[in-house]
């Protein structure tokens, strides 16, 4: 055993140090030189006894022995340059030539030089260079047929079975042996190095907490390590194969791909992001599983194991290091909502500025002028008449800022969550009855026609009557103010469930869609210059929606440019037992609606109706 040992770390020594950078190729150098020196060496050996039993060599002799040592000066040119393609066509030609000298020269026959040419294919297996390989086959071949052609030519019998037949074939098959070993020891290094490389994937990505993949070019997985039970629940064998791939959503597929390709023709580092099936959620009926989706990052790179051979159809050609990434993404999200959030405040504070100094100063330039036309001696009109008019429009524009005001405290009762319900019974028709009455006056100075149809009998709504008339007020304000002379305003209730339905229906201006989406927002309003023809905050309809909201119904919107608008607010008949909406804002179902035909009836009702929101 120590003469093995020291022998193997003589040969180890021996190996040029061009191939000690990899396992495989150090292996090949190694048990190469080692069996073409043991060859040489062992042919060496028979010279004493060759000379011993035959006398003095002859000429054809020495060219066999030489043939013979070739190997040899094979394995010393392989350990001074590392050269490992050429010493393995010196070996080849070594064996071409020893077998095609001794056949032509009679030293053996055709049977032993064709033994002897059979362990060049052999050795062709253990190549490293394929084209070296493809070379060693043909001339092996060309030899074959070049004795096959002179046997025929000649036409003599075939010698005995002679001293030269049993030496060459006990050279020959001592070689052949030597290869299969060859080939068994390389197969072992490239188990233990795929052993050792697999676990120290593992060891890796058990370390850093990733998931480690090989693909193919298809994107197959070939093999995973690491901690894909751990990080995402799924055991390694579902990955295999199809496994991952099925995985990826539909949407993100091409990208994964499209990596996998790009790694595979030599890009490194390409990082993606890619959404990852990690389970399915069964739907209490059992009809559906609805999947669940992890964001992880990929990042792919070349696969190099050191392979001279190139890569075949199953061979890895892509390492992927998969990161579940969805705590990031999420707090991403979570950045740039707040972001958004921040931004759609500061346009808001911009249109609260806007609006409100717009509307505040109007009124009360109108107040601070006319009262000081009330007050001065010389300006103050003489026609009592034409003073009650200032004293009308002063407590027009007060009114109109009172209004303004109540509506921003409102707001900010709502949206600070401040604003507190008091439920009581009551009668909606009644209620509906007296809003109409408060803005009778306005419809009929504005030559529009008010009508209201609350069905008799309706059961009382148990709710906050002081904002559900709040709520009717402001669905009327808004409908009498964007209806033009000679339109129609029509406000009715009925029942509808657990609730009633209140509807505000006009036959105004209309909104488009554009501006349909963006109803109940703050300060929105149809025409949001300052030369609008219509006045007020904007703020009917968001504090609509707050209240409501708070009485936990719903609302719905459906309008048209030039058609008129419908607005129905559905109120639970106990808003007691309803679960208020936190924050308290309903939700608000849009709908535009297509314009009538020339021939449809006159009316309220839309004919045809289109979610768009």
């Amino acid at each position: 055993m120590i003469v093995l040992a020291g022998l193997k770390d003589h040969i180890g020594r021996l190996v040029h140090p061009s191939a000690l950078g990899s396992s495989i190729e150090a292996a090949r150098h190694r048990l190469f030189i080692a069996t073409r020196i043991s060859l040489s060496c062992l042919a060496l050996a028979l010279v004493p006894v060759f000379l011993a039993t035959g006398g003095v060599p002859k000429w054809l002799d020495a060219i066999l022995l030489a043939w013979m040592v070739l190997p040899l000066v094979a394995a010393a040119q392989v350990s001074n340059t590392g050269r490992l393609a050429s010493g393995e066509a010196l070996s080849a030609a070594s064996w071409i030539g020893l077998a095609v000298t001794a056949a032509l020269g009679h030293a053996c026959g055709l049977g032993a030089a064709c033994v002897v040419l059979v362990a060049v294919p052999i050795e062709a297996l253990l190549m490293a260079a394929p084209w070296v390989a493809t070379c060693a086959v043909a001339a092996a071949f060309s030899a074959l047929t070049v004795l096959l052609c002179h046997a025929g030519l000649v036409g003599s019998a075939a010698p005995a079975f002679g001293r030269g037949d049993a030496v060459l074939i006990v050279f020959a098959a001592i070689h052949i042996a030597s290869l299969v070993l060859c080939g068994r020891a390389i197969q072992r290094t490239r188990d233990d190095l795929a052993r050792l490389d697999a676990q120290r994937y593992r060891v890796l990505s058990e370390a850093i907490g990733d998931l480690v993949l090989r693909f193919d070019r298809a994107g197959f997985v070939l093999a995973a390590g690491g901690a894909s039970e751990r990080s995402f629940g799924i055991p390694s064998r579902d990955l295999m194969g199809r496994g991952f791939f099925d995985r990826v959503h539909v949407g993100d597929r091409p990208a994964f791909l499209q990596a996998v390709s790009q790694a595979a023709n030599g890009s490194d580092n390409i990082t993606i992001n890619l959404r990852f099936r990690i389970q399915a959620l069964t739907a209490p009926n059992g009809d559906y599983a609805e999947p669940v989706f992890a964001w992880v990052e990929v990042r792919t790179r070349p696969f190099e194991d050191g392979n001279p051979l190139p890569s075949g159809p199953g061979d890895t050609a892509v390492v992927a290091a998969v990161r579940d990434i969805t705590v990031r993404v999420q707090h991403e999200a979570e950045i740039e909502r707040a972001k958004r959030d921040a931004e759609q405040a500061n346009a808001s504070k911009d249109r609260f500025i806007a609006t409100v100094s717009h509307e505040l100063r109007t009124p009360l330039n109108a107040i601070i002028g006319f009262a000081e036309m009330l007050a001065s001696p010389t300006l103050s009109p003489q026609d009592p008449e034409k003073r009650r008019e200032y004293a009308e429009i002063i407590g027009t524009s007060g009114q109109h800022l009172l209004a303004v005001v109540n509506s921003l405290l409102d707001l900010s009762k709502l949206d600070a969550g401040k604003f507190e319900l008091c439920c009581e019974p009551f009668d909606i028709a009644e209620l509906i009855h007296a809003c109409c009455d408060m803005v009778g006056l306005k419809a009929e100075q504005n030559g529009i026609l008010l009508r209201h149809d609350a069905e008799n009998g309706l059961e009382p709504v148990i709710g906050d009557k002081r904002a559900c008339k709040q709520i009717i007020l402001n669905l009327l304000s808004n409908a009498l103010k964007f209806t033009p002379a000679g339109g129609r305003v029509a406000v009715s209730a009925r029942p509808d469930g657990n609730a009633v339905l209140v509807s505000v229906v006009d036959t105004g201006i209309g909104m488009v869609p554009r501006d349909l989406a963006k109803l109940g927002d703050p300060f929105f309003q149809v025409r949001g210059d300052y030369d609008r023809p219509y006045e007020g905050t904007g703020l009917g309809l968001s504090v609509v929606k707050g209240l409501v909201g708070l009485h936990g119904g719903s609302i719905t919107v459906e309008s048209a440019p030039g058609e008129g608008t419908r607005i129905a607010v559905r109120l639970p008949i106990d808003g007691r037992r309803a679960q208020p909406q936190r924050p308290p804002s309903a939700k608000i179902e849009v709908i535009t609606r297509y314009p009538r035909s020339a021939s449809a009836a006159p009316g309220l009702e839309p004919q045809k109706v289109q979610k768009i929101a």
